[in-house]
């Protein structure tokens, strides 16, 4: 979506032939699209991190994953993490194209 938008002026999304989004480049980056937060920490235990993030997930390679994370509250997110956990890696995603395509009106319904 970085590249949509540095590339287009205008995204347009079709679903079944019908318009579910028409958005200007300015519009699409100011959405406030849920960020996920991935990091590794090879010192901690799931049991007991979840005791801070209920909706903390394990996932299949031994990364810990927040998903949900609105824009806001990102920084505040990423300061508690850091300042209970040992840290090997962390990321940051806005998986703004994916967010749009998962949640934009269904076919028939217009926008």
């Amino acid at each position: 979506m970085d590249e949509v938008e540095k590339v287009c002026s205008r995204t347009i999304i079709l679903n079944q032939g019908y318009l579910v989004l028409d958005k200007s480049s300015q519009e699409l980056a100011n959405l406030d699209v849920p960020a996920t937060i991935t990091f590794t920490s090879k010192k901690s235990r799931y049991n007991d991190l979840q005791k801070n993030w209920s909706q903390l997930q394990l996932l299949e390679n031994g990364n810990y994953q927040l998903s949900g994370i609105s824009h806001n509250e990102i920084m505040a997110t990423l300061s508690k993490i850091t300042a209970k956990i040992p840290i090997d890696n962390i990321e940051v995603k806005s998986g703004k194209l994916e967010y749009l395509l998962a949640h934009v009106g269904k076919a028939g319904e217009r926008q």
